[in-house]
């Protein structure tokens, strides 16, 4: 049901800051936060206009008084002496020019000079640190002389208070088609970005701040028509038609019940104290964390550019929420928002977004697209478009920027492209984003259809917290000096022979390498050990460090992998040695490790095994993992690995192997199975059940199986038959795991 508001308005509007109104070019008045002007030379930018061009000339006029340029604005003034009177001479070839804080940044010509007395209509947008936003018309007249064109100036209109409905439909039109659009309020989406960016500073860490007090005159319908729209003393209300969605989406669960839709409606109505005139004003609900109001029909309602619904194990655990809790993430024109269950709708992320931002979330992280910069005003899409000679429009991609979905906190910075990369990467949209490895996956959209990924080291070179990489005596290793660097060194060669099995992650992730300090020999100096491309190899494989290049002090070693993790980890076996390792994904779930160690002054291979060693268990210099053995089925079996007296990795011989991997299956038939896995041991027959298998021998021919009802035995296997029966596994069993 419609609501009503009622509201008394002051005289006029405060001076910001509480200061004095203060002195415009021309006599004028506008609301404080200003200073008495400010002192210019002018650039002479007027010595490469073309004087017989009006249009030109014009345009010249147009830029000098936005920028302040004296000089182009007396050249081009058909009467310099007016234009001295009003900037005010000081006598030391400088001018008192205009305003501070809200001399105009942006400006329209609005009427063409080709009218028959030669006038036209400048419009300039004065702007203030609050922010607001004042209108100021300037008619002025292109006169020729002498084949040369000049600028007189006739007139300023200013809109700084709206005293009664006269002033108000000359400026924004009549009742039957008010025009609130950005040509007449100087309004974008980043102004009101600007009040929700204030909004949320004000409450930062949950505390109330005193100083958003003026920005919540945003969040009331007429007050915010009072405010944006400049109006003078007066009496307002408000009736209030809630928006019902086009169609109900998942997230608007999570809202509150008494939550006002984003687009829901107000008519305000306003009488004037000057002459009782009345205007009614329509108003728009255009942003629902905060309820951010604005003049109807202007298109700044919040948009969900794109939408997704999420889990995270750590916002879980932030929040106190349930494992499995999910909340939505939504990235619009006004930045990224979450919506869950506990708090309802909020911006996390007040800036600027492209329609096309894609994004992954990881461990309460968000990993974010960032496009360059927002055009200035609507309509200048090639701020930060660029066309390509095949025609197709490319993004400028700026950054990775990470933002950290519970609280708000974000790095536009560590994982900034342009800059650090040594050019600035310029990408059609990016189909999606993927994180993994110590990289963030890039996949941008091809002409066909298609895509090409490019591989961004994840940094953590400790510009925030949010990428602070490995930590010593309270200070990023990447900040170590030479001394400290040494000391460091020894330190983590301390700790590891210390702890033998301890295994460390040492990765400070660059743009190019990543790189730790070791003292990998005991001689007091910390080796450098970096991983980067090998630059020498141009075949392209899966990850960007596939073809790698190790380094520990002046030695190094260059290898391949498939998918090799971007990152350094050290551990010692036996508290005498130091081992490097590296891990690689592979392309299906093959994992394997890679370990290194620098004998004689020489990184050599120490061997390598088919398990990721951060899963692994080390105890007594052996390394307990898994391995993949295809025996009848894909399956993994419970390995040990040892460095053996050459000084390499070895496997560690078993009698039998445990399977991890005991899934049911169902026996279709009678199966004959032995007592030991030997062709001569006793055997008897297992009748057809639900059976599991249980371990293999040490040949990996053969395997133990277990019934439901408790009975079990060995059977021999050959590729894909059961030997036994010599018939092949399809004809004995049903519920078998294959995996390429």
């Amino acid at each position: 049901t419609a609501g009503a508001l009622k509201k008394d308005m002051s005289a006029a509007p405060e001076a910001d800051n509480g200061k004095e109104a203060t002195q415009l070019s021309g006599g004028q008045k506008t609301p404080g936060n200003l200073s008495d002007g400010q002192r210019t030379t002018g650039s002479g930018q007027s010595a490469d206009t073309d004087r017989s061009d009006p249009e030109e000339v014009l345009n010249r006029w147009e830029n000098a008084f936005m920028s302040r340029d004296m000089d182009t604005l007396l050249e081009l003034a058909y009467d310099r002496e007016q234009l001295l009177a009003m900037a005010g001479d000081s006598g030391e070839d400088e001018w008192f020019f205009g305003a501070s804080t809200d001399w105009p940044s942006q400006s329209l010509v609005l009427s063409d000079y080709r009218q028959e007395d030669g006038t036209g209509k400048i419009r300039g947008y004065f702007y203030t640190s609050e922010p607001e936003i004042f209108i100021v018309d300037e008619t002025v007249k292109v006169v020729e002389r002498e084949g040369s064109y000049y600028v007189e100036h006739q007139k300023l209109d200013e809109y700084f208070v709206i005293e009664n409905q006269e002033q108000f439909e000359r400026l924004y039109g009549d009742a039957d088609g008010y025009d609130f659009k950005w040509e007449n309020t100087g309004y974008s989406t980043g102004f009101y970005r600007t009040i929700l960016q204030h909004l949320l500073r004000g409450y930062e860490a949950g505390v109330y701040r005193q100083e958003a007090d003026i920005y919540r005159q945003y969040t009331d319908p007429v007050e915010a028509a009072v405010r944006l729209l400049h109006l003078g003393a007066g009496e307002g209300k408000a009736e209030i038609s809630p928006a019902a969605p086009e169609s109900e989406e998942p997230w608007m669960s999570y809202l509150p019940e008494e939550s006002l839709m984003e687009g829901s409606l107000a008519v305000v109505e306003y009488t004037f104290s000057e002459d009782g005139s009345r205007v009614e004003i329509p108003m728009e609900l255009i942003e629902g964390s905060f309820g951010i109001w604005a003049p109807a029909g202007t298109g700044m309602v919040r948009q969900v550019y794109q939408g997704r619904e999420e889990t995270d194990h750590t916002v879980s655990e932030y929040f106190g929420w349930d494992e499995e809790e999910t909340f939505y993430l939504q990235v619009s024109q006004y930045g990224i928002y979450r919506v869950d269950k506990e708090h309802g709708l909020g911006c996390i992320y007040p800036y600027y977004l492209h329609p096309d931002t894609v994004w992954a979330l990881q461990d309460g992280l968000m990993y974010v697209s960032l496009y360059g910069e927002e055009p200035p005003q609507p309509g200048w899409d090639s701020y930060y478009f660029q066309d390509t000679p095949s025609g197709a429009t490319d993004y400028n991609l700026e950054a990775i920027g990470i933002v950290d979905v519970r609280t708000g906190e974000f790095d536009r910075e560590s994982m900034k492209l342009s800059g650090k990369t040594g050019q600035r990467m310029l990408l059609h949209p990016l189909k999606w984003i993927s994180l993994g490895g110590g990289f963030v996956h890039l996949y941008k959209t091809e002409p066909d259809g298609g895509s090409t990924e490019y591989d961004i080291p994840m940094m953590n070179m400790g510009c925030s917290s949010l990428t602070e990489g490995p930590m010593w005596k309270g200070k990023p290793v990447t900040e170590l000096k030479d001394g400290e660097v040494d000391a460091y060194g020894k330190a983590v060669r301390e700790r590891l022979l210390e702890y033998p099995g301890m295994l460390l992650e040492l990765s400070n992730r660059a743009p190019m390498e990543t790189y730790t300090y070791i003292d990998m020999d005991g001689d007091g100096k910390a080796e450098k050990i970096s991983l980067s491309r090998d630059t020498f190899q141009e075949e392209e494989r899966y990850w960007a460090y596939d073809n790698y290049l190790l380094q520990a002090g002046e030695s190094r070693i260059t290898d391949s992998a498939e998918c090799l993790n971007n990152g350094i980890w050290a551990v010692s076996l036996d508290g005498s040695e130091i081992l490097l390792a590296l891990y690689e994904d592979g392309t299906s779930n093959d994992p394997a490790t890679m370990l290194y160690a620098l004998r004689d002054g020489k990184l050599v291979s120490a061997g390598s095994f088919a398990d990721d060693i951060r899963a692994c268990t080390i105890e007594n210099g052996i390394i307990y993992g898994i391995d993949r053995r295809d025996v009848l089925q894909t399956n993994w079996v419970k390995a040990a690995w040892r460095m053996g007296s050459d000084g390499s990795l070895e496997w560690v011989e078993q009698e039998s192997y445990d399977f991890t991997g005991q899934n049911e299956i169902t026996l279709l038939v009678q199966l004959p199975v032995r007592k030991t896995p030997e062709d001569g041991a006793e055997v008897h027959m297992m009748k057809p059940q639900k059976v599991r298998f249980l371990k293999t021998d040490s040949s990996f021919s053969w395997i133990y199986a277990q019934g439901a009802d408790g009975d079990g035995g060995w059977f021999q296997v050959d590729g894909i038959q059961i030997a036994g029966l010599g018939a092949d596994h399809y004809e004995v069993f049903e519920g078998l795991n294959f995996a390429d």
